[in-house]
């Protein structure tokens, strides 16, 4: 403990100048909090370092505070921005609000005037987006194709266009499917499963049939919508 004070202080005070306060970071045991005078001598800057091996995760910077967990180091800055850097240093970037989700699933949510940012810690994954859509099992980012569906675990299960219908059964919610119109005045309409596998194509007439049973329908794009229906076992 003491070689590692010691290998602490000296990389600090070569990275940071004069060093006047060292604190674990609460969260993550695995990092320490510095502080350090900038060079007006009067503010106080600080950064993150890394319990085991003294290497400087974040530089320092006048930050109001600074919070971490397992996955995330969320660095408050005075106009009340945060900045969000994986437990590496690496950026997620910078938001209005963020944090984690405590659902299903495992995310942070980065929020930025319109523009959301997530981040899946499992996966390692970063996606940035303007419209989101939340179900229980999957959540819908949309992106230039159209939809990417992801469950909450980050995992990537399939790509839809941006005309797609979210179907569930009013009994379960649970259960949904994605339902992707065809054009023209008699459309048919092929049914998908939340991982983007075939599920059954609808003939026009039972197509029809099927949207006639539709309740509680809200639109989430003017392509895009989510509705329920009573008759999700006889489809």
């Amino acid at each position: 403990m003491m070689f590692f004070a010691a290998f602490l202080l000296a990389i600090l005070a070569v990275s940071c100048g004069k060093q006047t306060k060292t604190a674990p970071l609460e969260g993550n045991p695995a990092l320490y909090t510095f502080a350090t005078e900038a060079e007006d001598g009067k503010t106080i800057l600080t950064g993150v370092a890394n319990k085991h091996s003294g290497a400087v995760i974040i530089e320092p910077a006048a930050y109001k505070s600074i919070t971490a967990d397992a996955y995330t180091i969320s660095c408050t800055e005075e106009d009340g921005m945060v900045t969000a850097y994986k437990t590496d240093g690496s950026l997620i970037g910078t938001f209005e609000i963020f944090t984690p989700w405590k659902g299903n699933g495992n995310y942070y949510l980065g929020v930025r005037y319109i523009n959301k940012t997530y981040y899946f810690p499992k996966k390692d994954l970063i996606v940035s987006t303007q419209k989101v859509h939340n179900e229980y099992n999957v959540i819908l980012l949309e992106n230039a194709d159209g939809w990417g569906i992801y469950d909450y675990e980050g995992n990537f299960l399939w790509q839809a266009p941006q005309n797609i219908g979210i179907i569930r059964n009013s009994k379960i919610p649970t259960k949904l499917l994605f339902a992707i119109e065809s054009k023209g005045k008699r459309p048919s309409c092929p049914l998908y499963s939340e991982d983007g596998s075939a599920y059954k194509a609808l003939s026009p007439t039972q197509w029809a049939k099927l949207k006639k049973t539709l309740k509680n329908v809200k639109e989430i794009t003017p392509t895009a919508y989510a509705a329920d229906t009573d008759d999700f076992d006889k489809i």
